[in-house]
């Protein structure tokens, strides 16, 4: 039996579709549900930082100070800082 190893991106979504009896309009709003919705944001952001972190790789953030990297470590490194006319960081 011989396996075919080239298969298109649209023979792959067709197939797809066709095993979880979706159409396109579905698989769409499923997808923006799941992007959207705030506990799976929080998720997606923490792993996010938590992988820049493993690698050595601070995080941009900003206090009432200004804004820093926040390195796997904890320590704050302030690059500028806070604009005078920004909102109140509480």
């Amino acid at each position: 039996m011989r396996t075919r190893i080239s298969t298109s991106v649209d023979d792959l979504v067709e197939e797809f579709l066709r095993q979880h009896d979706l159409s396109p309009p579905e698989i769409a709003e499923e997808f923006f549900k799941k992007i959207t919705d705030p506990q799976i944001v929080k998720q997606n952001v923490q792993a996010a930082i938590e992988k820049d972190w493993s690698l050595g790789i601070p995080v941009m953030q900003m206090d009432a100070i200004g804004l820093y990297e926040l390195k796997p470590n904890g320590k704050k490194i302030y690059t500028e800082p806070c604009p005078k006319d920004s909102y109140s960081v509480k």
